[in-house]
């Protein structure tokens, strides 16, 4: 992906007004030259996040072959990094690293469905009180999505410290930084990889910002009273895809199967399903 540049002032004359509206419409005709001609706006009111932390619209194209090489060697120590491979080469219109981790596996999704023309994911599953077996559709319609709630605030007042903490909705960018502090030979046996998952949550702390690590170190501190309240908070306003589908068996029982990553998730086969 391009790098935004720095965009020149057109050399125009006359009002400030002129100005600013001619320095918009190169900004358009910049922007037209770095989204493909095969790309899809993304609905932010329907992101997991409502689309709270982007300022510009978001594009997204179909996989390329080398995506599915890519994720067809996909492991769970690799995992991270081939997603967010995916998102490098797929979004369009903002870096890639200002998605929201609990956009990130959405954005998987919906470029799945943007590339097969919303061809359905197929869970098969078994009763475990009837014995009956079956295969469930499941499409970006019915995917079990949790929003952003709309009462969030991003502060949080610690009841026993009475520390202030100034709290970000978690991006790529801030998941790199805790994970380059994870590869680090010089830390990786002594940090928590649970804490440094938390730690990301914080901007500032008594509105002095704060880097990852010091973040960290300060949730190592935390007395647990307040540990409790923080990461219930974080909890409550989680948000994201359940990765997870409820299908209801003729026998009344609900089963619940996980969505995985399968070979077919990613390069489904067609002729087999095409009569269910």
């Amino acid at each position: 992906m391009k790098s935004e540049k720095p965009i020149a002032a057109p050399n125009v004359g006359g009002s400030l007004t002129d100005v600013t509206a001619a320095v918009l419409d190169q900004q358009n005709i910049n922007l037209k030259k770095e989204i493909p001609d095969n790309a899809v706006m993304v609905n932010s009111e329907i992101l997991p996040s409502k689309g709270v932390a982007y300022k510009k619209p978001i594009y997204v194209t179909p996989l390329t072959t080398q995506d599915l090489k890519n994720l067809n060697t996909m492991t769970e120590e690799n995992a991270t990094a081939r997603i967010n491979g995916v998102l490098f080469s797929c979004i369009h219109g903002i870096s890639y690293k200002d998605i929201l981790e609990g956009d990130k596996l959405w954005l998987l999704f919906y470029i799945r469905s943007v590339t097969y023309d919303d061809f359905p994911i197929f869970i098969k599953y078994k009763c475990k009180e009837c014995g009956r077996q079956g295969v469930h559709k499941v499409t970006m319609k019915n995917l079990n999505v949790r929003h952003l709630k709309d009462d969030y605030v991003p502060t949080l007042e610690l009841p026993k410290s009475g520390d202030k903490l100034t709290l970000r909705l978690p991006s790529i960018r801030n998941e790199d930084r805790a994970n380059s502090l994870k590869n680090n030979e010089q830390f990786n046996q002594s940090l928590d990889p649970e804490l440094l998952d938390l730690c990301i949550y914080i901007e500032a702390i008594n509105d002095e910002e704060v880097k990852t690590f010091d973040a960290y170190q300060y949730l190592l501190k935390m007395n647990a009273y307040d540990f409790s309240v923080y990461s219930n908070y974080l909890l409550d306003y989680n948000f994201g895809i359940v990765p997870s589908v409820e299908i209801p068996c003729a026998c009344g029982t609900t089963v619940v199967e996980g969505i995985g990553f399968t070979s077919d998730f990613f390069m489904p086969n067609f002729s087999k399903y095409k009569d269910l």
